[in-house]
């Protein structure tokens, strides 16, 4: 039962971290994503933030620009049902 509640954790901080990415030309970088997850009580370090981005950026139209740090954003609006 353990697993299957850790993944839901994993699952809501994912489609929170898709709702967090603004559309171009506005840009997000991970610090910033992780603040935003911290105060909304998900505890996960700045690099499992950059771990997630990588993952959704193989499912959904996200990317990132060349600048350090990487700017994440929406390459085109999707819609996304709110989270429940």
């Amino acid at each position: 039962m353990q697993r299957r509640a850790g993944r839901m954790v994993a699952m809501d901080r994912l489609w929170l971290i898709l709702q967090l990415i603004p559309l171009a030309p506005r840009r997000i970088d991970a610090a910033g994503l992780h603040e935003a997850l911290a105060a909304r009580g998900h505890v996960v370090s700045i690099r499992g933030v950059q771990r997630d981005l990588v993952v959704l950026s193989t499912i959904f139209p996200i990317g990132s620009d060349d600048n350090k740090p990487h700017g994440w954003h929406w390459i085109r609006r999707i819609h996304l049902p709110p989270q429940q």
